[in-house]
């Protein structure tokens, strides 16, 4: 809806949300691949998931449905409960938590997906 205040009511206000949801998206997965095993290994894997259908395809990052944003707040929430659990971060709980709930938001109960993981 705020897209389409700013950008008037067309296709690309209707697209620029799930795209910029995609360019955060790959922020946050570099973000938490690198914590893991490092830089390199975080940008070879945003390279294989770029070349990776799934993800940058007619169904997620290129419409204006709501998958995009849904890959995006999950995976900020791994990020975040990660800064909490390695790093001791206590603010970064409370952030995890706001993602899930945004991904809720964005499209249900399937935003509890990794819940379990963590």
């Amino acid at each position: 809806a705020g897209s389409y205040r700013l950008f008037g009511y067309n296709e690309w206000a209707l697209r620029i949300p799930a795209a910029l949801s995609g360019l955060l998206f790959f922020a946050f997965f570099f973000g938490v691949v690198r914590r893991m095993g490092g830089e390199k290994v975080a940008a070879v894997s945003c390279l294989i998931l770029c070349c990776c259908k799934a993800v940058i395809s007619h169904h997620v990052f290129r419409t204006g449905d709501f998958d995009g944003p849904l890959l995006l707040f999950v995976t900020a929430a791994l990020y975040f409960f990660l800064r909490f659990v390695h790093d001791s971060r206590r603010w970064a709980a409370p952030v995890a938590g706001a993602m899930l709930g945004l991904a809720f938001l964005a499209k249900g109960p399937v935003a509890f997906i990794l819940l379990p993981g963590m």
